[in-house]
């Protein structure tokens, strides 16, 4: 898929055969200075990324659920603005009605409420006005916080609503009917009336002058130029978080269930430190930003309890919840409607294809520079609409919050930092796969998507064209064999290095998906031991990102196969994916395998250059306050013996020497002050003192080295003392 055209002076290099010998290098290929980090490749950003769009987090430390009594659920609306109430229609002439809240509804719901920020100023308010109109966003929990603030204001059984009948008059309905009583507070429900203006609520106010009683009036969102004058009060909702840990908490006990190690006699004290424990990750906590109504965040509570069952965890059942919540996300900012609302009320820009492609470039370029989101939009929308088409002149000056809906967004431009590009960021990147999932399969968008990854592989911007691979990976979900065949396998045989550097992360990628594995596994061992150096240079790629991660065992094998190829001896990439292979129980065969390497019959001696560079990084890994290695070999799992040989590869090599050396002194330095290892030092010491080629070197590193620049160093007497015996 990929064009190569611009390459048809270099020849593509036979099976089994290497590339043209000394070709120029390309401006892009990676760096031979040793000294370069994962930095370099962004591998660390593109795990993060995928840690944040696949939603990985660790399991819930406490207990299964388990029911500790009768189900005892107490009347109450969970829901925030699902209010429950037993109504008398008192209305003669219009559909409006009156009735008064039940006192057993009201309590319970004083009993399970979240305070919202306004709650105090709201209770002084009412104290000093006899009408409020209660300014907030559909499902910001207005109703509930209406009924807490009346019901302290008067009594739990003194609080009335009154519903205003669709396109009915505020003030018409006030004159109809005498609503209000004494002492008593009255929730007007005007979300549907013809208008409410600052004479419907003067209205309002003579009606019940000279008595004691008190309303809020709830309606429209009232933008900037209301005319409400002194009655309007600004509601600050909670979180969507706090309503969700709160509605759980309540039913968790409601049910008596317990969820910690409390046996027979569980008084159910162990339910809020459950509930923090597993709503304190963060791929819970974006989950419940300031998208989320108040609403949603509490019917989440009441699905996610009503679906388990005593014995079970809590993190499979939220998860699929929070799956389909996303799915239904995805598909609304897909549809892209004309008529999708916005908070401001400003109409959207651009066409409805246009903000389409504008989304799920921002999605799948988080991170990236705004601008580099616009021209990839526009790209997009060209592939959708057939090449040669121009962008229609409407979109291309649009305005980013009118593409966007405001729940999208994870970024305050204001908060940036003089200076800085504003770059895309999602509230939730675990919307990218669904956003991928539903393009893919519901709006027939796959083949067009492709074409577009294709093209932002091979960007200027390195950001641009991670997320293009991390991308391609996250669709070979949807089509293994698809899109492994029209995007991914063009990229692992191309002769842009950038694309085989795309092609080895989305193999990455859709490694972390496991039913995919073995078909990885099939593809890897065939591009390794069949193909070419081209093929050979995708796979290494691909280790480096981190494949040895998902697929260790034959790792090592592949890598000792990829490093024998004579244009690798300057590449880190064999090194990089050592690193990412090894795990603590399989260090001693890690080990083996490198020592093996050194010794391998290789007159060129490619193979020993790699396993130097690769023990230099393990030798690097640090595990709480001191070196990985030594760690493990306090724990018996690798001896000095084993690490000796290839410290020694590592300092007497040219291309190591000066980086091992530095790590070795580090080494040095942390035994004087980590418990234990001065002793693991002193004898690694002794191993590699012993080495003829080394003995000299650690005696002048010891004495005009390691003593001018530390000589309150502990070690340093019994480390002179062993090398002049050796």
């Amino acid at each position: 898929m990929s064009d190569d055209a611009g390459d048809d002076a270099t020849t593509v290099p036979a099976e089994s055969a290497e590339p043209p010998p000394e070709p120029p290098a390309p401006a892009d290929e990676m760096p031979e200075d040793f000294a370069v980090s994962t930095e370099a490749i962004g591998q660390k950003d593109a795990q993060q990324d995928l840690d944040s769009m696949l939603g990985r987090r660790p399991g819930t430390a406490a207990g299964n659920i388990q029911n500790r009594g009768q189900t005892a659920v107490g009347a109450g609306a969970m829901a925030a603005e699902a209010i429950i109430s037993t109504t008398i229609n008192m209305g003669k002439k219009s559909k409006s009605w009156r009735g008064d809240l039940q006192r057993a509804h009201v309590e319970a719901l004083i009993e399970r409420y979240v305070r919202s920020r306004s709650d105090d100023d709201l209770k002084i308010s009412l104290e000093t006005r006899r009408v409020v109109y209660l300014n907030a966003r559909p499902g910001s929990g207005r109703y509930a916080a209406a009924q807490v603030a009346l019901a302290a204001r008067h009594s739990v059984d003194r609080v009335a609503r009154i519903q205003v009948a669709p396109g009915t008059r505020l003030a018409e309905v006030v004159d109809e009917q005498d609503y209000f009583a004494d002492d008593h507070g009255h929730i007007i429900d005007a979300a549907e009336a013809h208008s409410i203006g600052f004479v419907d609520l003067l209205a309002i106010d003579k009606k019940i002058k000279g008595s004691n009683a008190t309303v809020v009036v709830i309606g429209p969102f009232a933008r900037r130029g209301h005319d409400l004058g002194p009655y309007l009060f600004e509601h600050r909702r909670s979180s969507a978080m706090d309503v969700f840990r709160g509605q759980l908490i309540a039913w968790l006990r409601g049910r008596k269930w317990c969820v910690g190690p409390c046996g027979d006699e569980c008084r159910l004290d162990c339910v809020p430190g459950f509930v923090e424990a597993f709503t304190s990750t963060v791929a819970v906590s974006r989950h419940f930003d300031d998208s989320m109504t108040l609403d949603e965040a509490s019917s989440i509570a009441t699905a996610l309890v009503a679906a388990a069952e005593p014995g079970m965890g809590l993190d499979d059942v939220l998860d699929e919840i929070l799956r389909r919540r996303l799915w239904d996300q995805a598909r609304a900012l897909l549809r892209a409607d004309d008529d999708e609302d916005r908070d401001d009320g400003r109409p959207w820009s651009g066409t409805a294809d246009y903000r389409r492609a504008f989304r799920i470039a921002y999605a799948v370029l988080e991170g990236a520079p705004v601008s580099a989101v616009f021209h990839a939009a526009d790209r997009l929308l060209e592939i959708q609409r057939g090449e040669g088409a121009s962008v229609p002149a409407e979109t291309t000056e649009c305005e980013l919050d009118c593409l966007l809906p405001a729940g999208m967004r994870g970024q305050d431009p204001a908060a940036l930092p003089s200076g800085r590009a504003r770059v895309a960021r999602l509230a939730n990147p675990e919307l990218v796969p669904a956003l991928l999932e539903v393009a893919w399969n519901e709006r027939g968008l796959g083949s067009r998507l492709l074409r577009w990854l294709d093209g932002l592989a091979g960007n200027d911007r390195q950001i641009v064209r991670l997320r293009a691979a991390i991308v391609a990976g996250l669709l070979c979900f949807q089509d293994f064999d698809g899109v492994t065949r029209e995007l991914v396998e063009p990229w692992v045989r191309s002769r842009q290095q950038r694309l085989r550097q795309a092609a080895g992360l989305s193999l990455m990628t859709c490694a972390r998906e496991p039913a995919l594995r073995g078909l990885i596994e099939d593809r890897l061992r065939a591009w390794t031991y069949e193909g070419n150096a081209y093929t050979r240079d995708s796979v290494a790629w691909a280790y480096a990102y981190g494949l040895g991660g998902q697929l260790p065992y034959d790792g090592l094998r592949r890598l000792r196969r990829i490093g024998a190829d004579g244009w690798q001896r300057g590449s880190l990439l064999i090194s990089l994916g050592v690193d990412e292979t090894f795990r603590a129980d399989r260090a001693a065969m890690v080990l083996d395998d490198l020592r093996s390497w050194i010794d391998a019959p290789d007159d060129a001696k490619r193979l020993q250059v790699h396993a130097a560079r690769a023990f230099v990084r393990l030798a690097r890994r640090r595990a709480g306050d001191g070196p990985e290695l030594v760690r493990l070999a306090g724990l018996s799992a690798i001896d000095e013996r084993r690490t000796a040989g290839l410290w020694a590869a590592a300092l007497c090599l040219p291309s190591t020497a000066a980086s091992a050396w530095a790590e070795l002194t580090r080494w040095l330095v942390l035994s004087a002050d980590v418990p234990g290892m001065d002793r693991r030092f002193l004898a690694l010491m002794r191993e590699l003192a012993g080495v003829p080629a080394l003995r000299s070197r650690a005696a002048h590193q010891c004495r005009h080295v390691w003593r001018p620049q530390h000589p309150r160093n502990p070690l340093l007497p019994s480390l002179a003392a062993m090398i002049e015996r050796t």
